[in-house]
Formats: C-alpha cells, structure tokens, sequence
C-alpha cells in the first residue's frame, strides 16, 4: 500500500473545502466530499477503490473540547479484504489555508483476489457528464477512458476512472429513459402522435403517423406532403415507378408479442448522387401477412386517389408473395391468377384496341437472379453448366417481346434436355452463344402459330398459381416442342456436356408461369405488342428493374438517420424518422424544381375516386450516377463450359499410380513402430457417422497378427458400400452384437438400438469376439428366419452355438417391443443353422476369413453364399496386404485439412481461441498442438526447426 499507518494525505483545495464544507450546526461535509477525498487518496494510492460508511464534523458548541474536528472511515471494495481506512483532521481549517491536509491510517490487512475489478460509483455531476459523453457509444467511451487510466491502476483491478462497460451500459440506459415519453409502448406512440399532429405548419390532418394498431401491431406512416410530391410526379410525362421492400433489426419487438417488427416502406427512386430516393408510405408491422400489408397500401392509395387519378405505373417488389399479392389487390384489385390472364390477353390477344391501365407488378432482376442460380446450383454440381444456365435465363429475363421468349426457351429445351451432341444442339448452343454475347440479330415476327398454340392449351390440371398461369401452357409446348426434335435426331456418339434437364424442370415448376412477374414483357408501352413489327427489333427500352433504390434507402435509414443504432422502440424511431423526413422533402423539392407550395397544400377530400384514366408513357430520365454491371446482363469475357471429363485411359494409368502410391504407403506404415496416429477414416452405414482407422490398428493387418474389431467392422462397411447393399443388409457394430449374445441381461437395455427400424431390412450382419481370443461372424436372414454362428475355426458345436444365438436374438427383439414398443421382426421363430465355409489353417487368421465370409454373404445375397476361397498362409497374407489397401483407397480422411490425432478441424473441447497448427517435415501430416500436449517452448522449437510426428520419429 502506497498509505502506511498514520500517513498523510492533501486534501482539497480551499475553493473545493469552501464547496463542502459543513453548514452551520451541521455534523456532516456536503455533497461530493466523497469523490473529492477519494480524487486526493487516489494520487498517493491509485490500488484501491474505496466505499466511504461514516462521516463525523465537530460543531463549534461541541462539549468535547479535545475531541477532532472530522472523522470518517472508509473500506476496501475487493471480495474478502477486510481493510478499513481512517481519514482524520484535528482542527478546523482555516480560510488563510492554501492547503488543507488529512490524516489517513490504515486498519486490517489489504486482500486482493486477480482478476477482480471494482469502480466507485458514478454521482453528481460527473455522472451527467459520462451521460453526455456517452453520445458517441459506450464502447468508445470506455476504451477512449481505459487508454487514459494509469497501467498500475488496470492492473490493481480499480476501474473508477473509466468505470465498467456494465456500468456504463446503465448509465446509458438512464439517459434514454428520461427522455422517453412514456413507458409504456403504446402510450408513448399515442404521445408522439398528437405531438406530431401539433408540431408546426407542415403538420397535416394526420400528421405523420396516420394509424396505430395495437395487436397485431402496425403503425402506418406518411403525409400529405408525401402524397403531393407523389402526385406531382405523376402528373409529369415520364411513367413512375416505386420500390417496396421490408428490413429489419430497426424496431424492436413489442411486449407480450412473439413476431420480430418489420420497416417496410414504399420508395421513390432516387435520380443520383445528389438526389437521394424519397419514401412515400411506410409501415412497421409484427405482422407480414396480406391483409395487414394490403390494408396499409389501401389506405395509402385511396389518400392518393383524393391528389389525383393518375395510376402508379409500376411497382418494384422482391420475390415475396405476400408484397405482390397486397400490391395487386391494393392497386389493381385483383389477385395473381387474374392478373397473369390479364398479361396474357395484353400480349397475345388480338380484339383489344385499348389496353386498361393497370400497375405492373415487377420482381427485382438481382433477387430472381440470385433465386434462381442457387436452384440451378442443386440441379448439377458442374459450376460450368450452372454459371451458362444462368446467363441464358438473364437473356430471358431481358425479354420484351414473348416471340423472343420462346424462341431463347426452346434453345435451352435442346440443349438442356439432349443427350447427344446432335446438330440441332450445336444450332441450338450457338443460338444461345450470340445471345449471351448481345451480338445476335433476333428475329421477332408475330408468330400465330404461338398464339393458336397457348391459346388451345391453357387449360391445366393444377390449381396452382404457376400450374393455372397460361404462361406455363406456352412454355409447355415449346418444351414439348423441343423433345419432338431431339428424338427426330439421330443418336451419336459424342454425349452433349450440357445435358442437365433439372434446370428445365426448375424452370417450367417455379418461374415460367410467372414469367410478366420478373421479365420485362410489360415493361414499357404495352401498346408494342398490338403493333405490326418488323422483322428486325428496334431498340430495346426498359428490359428489366432493380430493387436497388429501397435498398439504398433502408442504408440511409440505418447508418444515417439511425447511426447505426438497432431495436429502437418504436416512437423513438417514428420520432426520428418524421424529424429527417422534413428536411428530405424539402431537399427533394428543391433538387426536383417541385413548388415549394407542396408543404402548405392539404390534400383535398373528393368522393371520386376513379383511377381508370390511360397513363401517357414516355422516356424515364436517366441517372445521373454511373451504374454497376450485372454479372449476368453483360457479356462474359469467355462463355461458361461444363467441366471436362477425363480420357478413360488417363483415368486407368491415374488408378495404377494410385495404388502404387498406396501400396508404397502401407509398407511404410507397416514397417513402423505401432503409434495412435490416424492413417484413415471410413464412412459407416448412418450417413454423417465415420470410424476412425489408427495406425496400431492398421498394423493389425501385417502377417501374423490379431485383427482388431475396428479394422474388421471399417471393412464391413467398406464392403456395402462397394456392393450397394446398405438399403438390404444392416451392419450391426459388434461391441452391440457382443452384448446381444453373451452380455448381462440386465445391461442389455443399453444396446437396445431405439432409432433403428429392422422392418427397412432384410438381413443383419455382424460379428462377435468369443473369449476375448477369437472373431466369429454372426448373420441374421429375416426372409429364411435363420441366425448363423459362424466360426472360422473348426466346430463340432457351431450349430448349437448358431441355435443359442438365436434364443438371445429372440430375447432382444422382446426386450426392445418391452422398452421401445418396436415390434419390428420380434414375431418371426428364429432357428440356428449351419453355413458351408472354408476353415482357418493358422491361429491368427480368424478376423481375416470373417471379413473374406462376410463379403461373401453381401456378393450371393439373398442367397446362401458358397464360400471356396483359400487360407493357406501365402494366401492370408496376400488377403492381408489386399485389405489393407482396400482400408487406404476407402478412407476419406483428408490430412491437409484436419488434425492426425483427432481427425477433426478443430480440436476437441474447450481451448484457446486460437489453434496453433504443425507439421511433420517427413510425411506432412499436420496435428493440433493441443492433440500432442506440446509445450509453448516445443511449440516454439518446432516452428523454428525441423519437426517429426511419432509415426516418423
């Protein structure tokens, strides 16, 4: 301790005394003396955290003459120290004092734990001033204090000067409660409400917020100035287009309501850099279902409808059903299947002079993009095909015209769904190649063979959206179309690298009856589809639209308007919302050349309502901002290829050298001492599960020597999954099939195989070790009702012992109906039989002839196998080195990647943050330094020199 026993200590200044110094007749210093005392001891002993119990001021008429002027004791905040410290004074200061000195001594010994932190309170005015400064974060504050506090301090554990983040956090939370209006929710939106309403001349009928809605929750937002700068712009010649989207982490949930909040907002788009986008209805709902968003946008469109009459002509969603269902019947008044019949006659029919006016629905070009290469991405692994797919849909997506349409989607019938390389696909590859380069002259003469052929078959089984879509029916019989030449062309010889039909499938499912949803077949004057055309296509306008203009919004609103902060309550982000919106539609005016009179003008109520006036189409100006290219909407630099395959003669010499590799590698294994290094892993039956393969137990394979029981069951299953078998024949793992015939009854329980369903097979095959010096295989026939004990040795008693294994099967198939209810194979009369097979010449060989019998029963199966293989010594060996080998070419174990003691990534339990890595110098191989119990010094060492693993040492 800095302070010893009777130490002294300065205490405050004379205008800090004069501050707290006792009123008269007062037995007491004021407010804060104990941040001030505590400021002066902290110079002398900067460990300590003191918390002041006692305070005592002689009064001038005191009695005891000689007593002290002041008396105060304070103690040590650690855990399980018990010192106090006295401070004292003698007499009165004086006000010709400069300074003013205590006594300090010190009572009881100083116990301080590591790792232990403590702080004084924050008080007074020192706590308003963290409150302030803690605008800019508590993170910032507290790393931006802890730099300023003395190492000696840190390290005692006394945080006074920065305090704790927890602390920190409180005082935080403190500050935004007082400013809150209310605490209850939805007291305090009713508050913001009417402040809002009586905030000043922008201010309309409604405010801002125009409806609260308390379970499900939902607030609508939006004013009347939005509506006419809305109104303006649609008086304007140019079409306008809105975007609607959702995002979340803004709001947060509401009390005693499960559903997270959603910011939903209807968005102007912005022109540039300097003209941002601008909302002009927003929403914040726990409840994203049609009708609460539908409600919403009706609300907003019949406050429209009393501005103007004007349609809004487009509106931009993401692929969300519940946006595009609420859109159409907010805004149509109408649902998805009307809305596609109508499309439909719009393009094909040929008696409509005049197309109504209705608002284009519009899915985001880079969400269907990224939708549908992520299904393209399950149909096939080839990344070649996938990323050509992908570019052949975006020359889709750009369509205008339906003929266009179907042509490009019957070339991709061909060449997705042929075989062989035939020259319609070569036709059909190169028609798609010019496409995807944007160098082809496409050809789009009114075809009335495609209007004779959807309008035949529009009728559909399904009743789903896509099945009922006359979209579907005219992609059909393109599809069907396309099958009817590939068979009419003959077969070849050279197989077509593209061949992937699920991507047509995916198509023809999901998408092409949707088709007007996300191409730009009603992009633009739909009147072009009523026009005679000429052979060759103008220039294209509109192809297709983004979502990118909400987006940009909703990043305004996160980073600037909200700076970053999430799970805002939510009057606190309406209040927030409404104070940038007034400056936005001022900037928005004044960037547009919009009549300032806009904020002023109050919408008008007016009973008619009609919205059937034809909107006038024009150009929409372009922006001002360079646009980033779209992977799939340029062209690439080199086309997509699937990925080429391999000469089958290549391929024969690569599995020779691999198997020299491998036989090479299993020598060396064997000629070293036996270690716990992993050399392999094999996939089990249970997908998911593996067994690990160590290097004493391929050992066991060497001449001479016992198999263990996990070299013998990896085989097993190496076996089934070379013969294809595992949907037929369950491997039993043998510690189980140990327990089932010669375990303790009462243990049996334990291996009673609850989540395994016998009725899914029609055999069990195992093994079990008898005297702990001895393999037999064990074999269960559901079908003939037999169980087999059989022994690789000669028996006299194998068919009583195949007879006594057939009681314990019958028992534990009992015992699992008792414990499990599972009455899978327990009704079947069990018998023990005998089966033919070749006898063991040696005393070491059992495991090798079970693994040999075992695969035997999986070649015959059903049938009973006739075993005639050999096992004379040469022979065993030779079978010997084969199964090792067959342990090496099956393993899956990757050890580049994972850890040569634990088989895993990461090492097992819990750890340091950081996994320090290393490798042996002679077969790289790399370990966990945890896995090997390495020092830091070896660690050091190894990274530093030469290393070698215990397999190569």
């Amino acid at each position: 301790m800095a302070i010893t026993t009777g130490g002294a200590m300065q205490g405050p200044r004379s205008k800090q005394w004069t501050k707290i110094k006792p009123k008269p007749g007062r037995k007491n210093l004021n407010p804060p003396w104990t941040d001030i005392f505590y400021h002066e001891f902290l110079k002398q002993n900067p460990s300590c955290t003191l918390s002041f119990k006692y305070q005592h001021v002689k009064t001038g008429h005191s009695r005891k003459k000689k007593s002290l002027f002041f008396h105060a004791s304070a103690r040590r905040t650690f855990d399980g120290c018990k010192a106090v410290y006295i401070f004292t004074k003698k007499s009165k200061p004086q006000s010709t004092d400069k300074k003013i000195c205590f006594k300090v001594r010190r009572q009881g010994e100083v116990k301080h734990l590591k790792q232990q932190q403590k702080c004084r309170p924050a008080k007074y005015l020192r706590r308003g001033a963290i409150a302030k400064a803690l605008s800019a974060g508590v993170s910032n504050y507290y790393y931006n204090m802890l730099t300023k506090t003395p190492t000696q301090e840190v390290l005692a554990g006394n945080m006074s000067r920065s305090l704790t983040k927890d602390v920190l956090k409180k005082i935080s939370s403190e500050v935004r409660k007082s400013s809150r209006l209310h605490n209850g929710m939805m007291l305090e939106l009713m508050l913001t409400q009417k402040i809002i309403k009586q905030s000043g001349s922008h201010a309309a009928s409604n405010g801002y917020l125009q409806s609260l809605q308390i379970d499900p929750f939902a607030v609508h937002l939006y004013t009347e100035s939005g509506i006419q700068i809305l109104t303006k712009h649609l008086k304007k010649s140019a079409p306008i287009t809105l975007h609607l989207d959702a995002t979340g982490s803004v709001v947060q949930k509401i009390p005693d309501q499960d559903k997270r909040v959603l910011y939903y907002a209807l968005v102007l788009p912005g022109m540039g850099k300097d003209k941002p986008p601008l909302p002009v209805a927003e929403l914040i709902s726990n409840s994203h279902s049609i009708p609460t968003i539908s409600y919403w946008l009706m609300e907003f469109r019949r406050k429209l409808c009393y501005a103007t009459k004007r349609r809004i002509a487009q509106i931009e969603t993401d692929h969300s059903w519940a946006l595009i269902n609420s859109v159409l019947l907010s805004f149509n008044k109408e649902n998805i299947s009307v809305y596609l019949d109508r499309a439909f006659e719009s393009i094909y029919s040929s008696t409509l002079q005049k197309i109504p006016a209705f608002t284009v629905v519009h899915i985001c070009s880079a969400h269907i993009m990224k939708t549908v290469a992520q299904a393209f991405g399950k149909k096939t692994a080839d990344k070649g095909i996938k990323e050509y797919a992908s570019f052949t849909f975006a020359c889709l997506l750009n369509c205008t015209a339906m003929d266009e349409a179907l042509d490009i989607f019957y070339h991709m019938c061909v060449v997705f769904k042929a075989e062989d390389d035939t020259p319609l696909v070569k036709s059909s590859k190169t028609y798609l190649n010019k496409c995807i380069l944007q160098t082809q002259d496409t050809k789009v003469e009114e075809s009335e063979a495609h209007t004779a052929e959807t309008k035949c078959s529009r009728d559909s089984g399904s009743n789903s959206v896509v099945g009922k879509s006359p979209f579907t029916q005219a992609f059909q019989v393109k599809c069907d179309q396309a099958e009817c030449d590939i068979l009419s062309e003959d077969v070849t010889s050279v197989k077509n690298q593209f061949f992937c039909s699920g991507i047509i499938e995916v198509l023809l499912e999901s998408y092409m009856g949707i088709f007007p949803l996300w191409s730009g077949v009603l992009l633009g004057d739909l009147m072009r589809h009523r026009k005679v055309r000429s052979c060759k296509i103008e220039a294209k306008g509109k192809t297709r639209e983004t979502n990118c203009h909400v987006e940009l919004w909703f990043g305004l609103v996160k980073h600037s308007i909200l700076q970053k902060r999430k799970f805002l309550r939510p009057a606190e982000f309406v209040s927030k919302m409404f104070a940038s919106i007034q400056g936005r539609y001022l900037e928005h005016i004044n960037k547009h050349n919009l009549p300032l009179d806009i904020l002023e003008k109050k919408v008008s109520g007016c009973t008619n309502t009609g919205d059937d006036q034809q909107e006038q189409w024009a150009k929409r100006e372009s922006s001002s901002h360079s646009r980033t290219k779209s992977k799939y909407f340029n062209p690439p630099a080199k086309l997509p290829m699937p990925k080429t395959k391999k000469i089958q003669h290549k391929k024969i010499n690569s599995t020779k050298e691999n198997l020299g590799d491998k036989d090479a590698q299993l020598t060396r294994l064997w000629g070293r001492k036996d270690t716990e290094v992993i050399v392999a892993v094999l996939q089990l039956q249970t997908k998911g599960r593996n067994i690990v393969i160590h290097h004493s137990e391929l050992c066991s394979l060497r001449p001479n020597q016992w198999l263990t029981g996990e070299v013998i069951e990896g085989l097993f299953h190496v076996a089934a999954h070379k013969l294809n078998i595992l949907s037929k024949i369950y491997i039993l793992n043998h510690y189980t099939a140990g327990a089932i015939l010669f375990g303790d009854r009462t243990q049996l329980s334990h291996y009673s195989l609850p989540k395994v369903n016998l009725s899914n097979y029609q055999a069990v095959l195992s093994f079990v070790l008898v005297n702990n010096n001895h393999w037999k295989m064990l074999y269960i026939n559901a079908a003939r009702s037999m169980v087999y004990l059989v022994d690789p040795a000669p028996s006299k008693l194998e068919l009583q012992h195949s007879e006594d294994a057939a009681k314990k099967i019958q028992e534990f198939l009992k015992m699992r109906r008792t414990c499990h209810g599972k009455t899978d194979w327990v009704d079947i009369k069990w018998k023990g039989e005998l089966m033919s097979h070749p006898v063991q010449q040696d005393g070491h060989s059992c495991g090798v002839i079970v693994v040999k019998m075992a695969k035997s029963v999986m070649e015959s199966f059903p049938k009973i196998p006739r075993m005639t293989f050999g096992t004379s010594k040469k022979e065993m060996a030779n079978e010997r080195r084969a199964l090792g080998l067959e342990v090496l070419e099956a393993s899956i174990f990757d050890e580049h990647t994972n850890c040569a003691m634990c088989a895993t990534f990461k090492p097992p339990g819990s750890g340091p943050g950081i996994t320090n890595w290393v490798q042996c110098d002679e077969c790289e191989r790399w370990f966990h330094a945890q896995c090997l119990c390495m020092k830091n010094a070896e660690f050091e060492k190894a990274k530093g020199g030469m290393w070698n693993c215990v397999l190569c040492e």
